[in-house]
């Protein structure tokens, strides 16, 4: 079985300060697409008023 090839690691601060804020931010946009796709199926299923 071949080896994995190895993932560099971030060594400078301001590498990892870079990493940790990507990755922050890939999280709130996961969360907030989230929060759209549930209002966006809510507000289908939702009947109408007045209707």
């Amino acid at each position: 079985m071949a080896e994995a090839p190895e993932i560099p690691e971030a060594k400078d601060p301001f590498e990892k300060r870079v990493a940790v804020t990507i990755a922050v931010l890939a999280v709130v946009l996961a969360v907030v697409g989230n929060k759209g796709d549930n209002a966006k199926t809510d507000a289908i299923i939702k009947p109408k008023n007045g209707s």
